[in-house]
């Protein structure tokens, strides 16, 4: 090869990268949290209290919830009109993450009550801005086996009313937490 030919094969490997990277955004090849949800609070706070290893397959966390009243929403303005502390249902979302040599685990678990008629409902949540509500959770591996030590954990909850005031024809907003990515030891 000339070095005039490879000037060029350099310039066009060069042009071709720079293309494929302005199409294909690292972003959309890979997400950086692993489909863990930042840490936020909208009307709820979620902690983990404890985690612990179980088998290869499962781990276990446990998690203590509080949540605010929901807002009571006018179904014509869409204003809030007032909070209202009517029996919430919530469900709830936790992915864990562990190195494995160069791969990566993951497990997964959800926090829900059962399948009625095709739905998932929630369980039954207590949201007045004081009580600690504590769920257990198991986690199953879903690639990899699971081992003792440390990971990276994300919990999402979502909390809504369970049904309407028997007073008001009103919308119930909603409550949400997200742990964000969490460093756990499984032991």
């Amino acid at each position: 090869m000339t070095p005039r030919s490879s000037s060029r094969l350099r310039r066009v490997t060069t042009s071709a990268a720079f293309a494929l990277a302005i199409a294909f955004p690292s972003s959309a090849l890979a997400d950086a949290n692993g489909g863990i949800e930042p840490a936020y609070s909208t009307g709820a706070t979620v902690s983990i209290l404890s985690t612990s290893f179980d088998n290869k397959l499962m781990a276990t966390v446990e998690l203590e919830i509080t949540c605010d009243p929901f807002p009571l929403i006018d179904p014509y303005t869409g204003e809030p009109t007032g909070p209202t502390t009517q029996p919430g249902r919530i469900y709830g979302e936790i992915l864990l993450m562990q190195a494995q040599g160069r791969s990566i685990a993951h497990a997964a678990g959800i926090l829900r009550a059962g399948d009625s008629g095709g739905m998932y409902q929630g369980l039954p949540v207590t949201c007045d801005g004081v009580t600690a509500q504590q769920f257990v959770v198991a986690v199953i591996a879903q690639d990899l086996p699971l081992k003792r030590g440390a990971a990276v954990m994300g919990v999402v909850v979502r909390m809504s009313a369970t049904e309407t005031p028997p007073c008001c024809s009103g919308w119930f907003g909603s409550n949400a937490a997200s742990t964000g990515p969490v460093s756990v030891k499984l032991r």
